[in-house]
């Protein structure tokens, strides 16, 4: 402009401003802000509208911003609030801007607006836009009850979730709602419609409600507390989701528990899950050295048989287990597992515990590993790992300070249980010094 092409103050006076805003109102940009007016301001606006850019706010007003808001609807954006208005806000050109929602004050937003911030595709991109306003949030999961889980926790009141569970009762929304939003009704509702637990806060969770969900074929036994988890419980729901297994409490894992769940689920993942819980129970119980311990259960047969290499292991035509081992005469013999002489079977299931116990370890260190970039110690050596102290220095070897620590504190905090921490044989069979045994690797 002629201004900006001439920048020397001295020179520069409101006549020369004048005309120049009148030629151009683009010209405002290089008007002095000592010499920026009201007049100024309004001539460079009469001759070119984009000039609004240019004016300080203090200068606008409510005649002019309409009108560059009608010229340019990007304009709101430079529009100070209190000079605008609902119709301001609800010209068509802002609404086809879904971007100006932001800049519209909230006593002006409508139902309208609402809908064009719902037409955006993704939701989670554009949470300021679609939960701004207590208003906004209600329309929000009016529209879809499961929205409910992105609203501002300020904006959550007893009506709006009310309206968006019994408008879609369903465990989905139930997850979605806080607990303290939540009643025993809906809960009830909830497993009416799913069999399902979820979502149900255990203030609110009765045994009488876990009984309904079993009944129902509930899923997701982990997800209910130990002190829910009677007998019958356990069985329907391991019924129905062998997975659930492992979910099921020691106290209930026996033959006829685990038969009854392959009796309903004959298939060969079925025996997978059966075998893998069998061994944990075996593996606990052993921990467990404050009560007797039973030798030759099922689950202890299971835990050799496991951790036997199959080269000295077979199975007889009536599915027998049997596994090679060393006689005391110095030779190799072959019997089923639970004809083994009680010294022979102690020592077998001592090595498959502690091979158990190896495992665990090494699933668990290598998750925690590979977060520090050293899993493939786990992999290079099985050494440095029999107890908590071995990895520590372990880990001080492969780790500067700093990362070593923070290492450390991880593995600590996993309370993972170490060869070394294994309770004696004799102690945990409850025995006394009948067996001479001497635990080795």
């Amino acid at each position: 402009s002629l201004i900006r092409a001439n920048r020397l103050d001295h020179l520069i006076t409101r006549e020369l401003c004048i005309s120049a805003v009148t030629n151009d109102g683009w010209a405002l940009d290089g008007v002095p802000a000592e010499l920026k007016d009201a007049s100024i301001c309004n001539i460079a606006f009469e001759s070119n509208m984009a000039a609004y850019v240019f004016i300080p706010d203090d200068l606008k007003t409510q005649s002019m911003a309409r009108k560059a808001v009608e010229h340019d609807p990007r304009n709101l954006m430079l529009t100070p609030d209190h000079l605008k208005t609902q119709s301001m806000c609800s010209n068509e050109g802002v609404m086809d801007n879904i971007h100006l929602i932001r800049f519209i004050p909230d006593q002006f937003l409508t139902r309208a607006h609402h809908e064009k911030a719902m037409q955006l595709s993704d939701l989670n991109g554009w949470r300021d836009a679609v939960f701004r306003t207590q208003f906004f949030s209600e329309l929000t999961v009016e529209a879809n009850p499961h929205n409910l889980e992105h609203v501002p926790p300020a904006h959550v009141t007893d009506k709006m979730v009310s309206n968006a569970f019994w408008k879609h009762p369903t465990t989905s929304v139930l997850i979605t709602i806080p607990d303290q939003f939540k009643t025993a009704e809906m809960c009830l509702k909830s497993i009416e419609n799913h069999g399902s637990v979820q979502g149900i806060p255990e203030s609110l969770l009765t045994q009488e409600m876990v009984n309904r969900s079993s009944e129902l074929g509930g899923l997701w036994l982990p997800g209910i507390p130990e002190k829910f988890k009677t007998r019958d419980v356990s069985l329907a729901y391991a019924i129905k989701n062998p997975r659930d297994l492992y979910s099921v409490p020691d106290c209930h894992i026996d033959d006829d528990f685990l038969n009854q769940v392959m009796l309903a689920n004959p298939s060969e993942n079925t025996k997978t899950q059966v075998s893998a819980r069998l061994i944990d129970k075996a593996f606990n119980d052993y921990l467990d050295a404050s009560t007797d311990f039973d030798m030759r259960t099922t689950a202890n047969l299971e835990l050799i048989w496991m951790y036997t290499h199959q080269d000295f292991r077979g199975l007889d035509s009536d599915g027998d287990k049997s596994v090679l081992f060393l006689s005391s005469e110095g030779t190799t013999k072959s019997n089923k597992i639970h004809n083994l002489d009680d010294d022979v079977f102690q020592s077998k299931l001592y090595d498959a515990i502690r091979a158990h116990c190896r495992r665990i370890r090494d699933n668990e260190l290598r998750f925690i590993f590979r977060g520090f970039g050293i899993e493939n110690v786990i992999s290079d050596t099985s050494q440095w790992r029999d107890s908590l102290a071995d990895v520590k220095t372990m880990i001080e070897s492969e780790l500067p300070p700093g990362p070593a620590k923070k290492a450390i504190n991880e593995v600590e905090e996993a309370r993972i249980i170490y060869p070394s921490d294994l309770p004696d044989m004799r102690q945990a069979l409850n025995h006394s010094a009948e067996y001479a045994y001497s635990p080795g690797m």
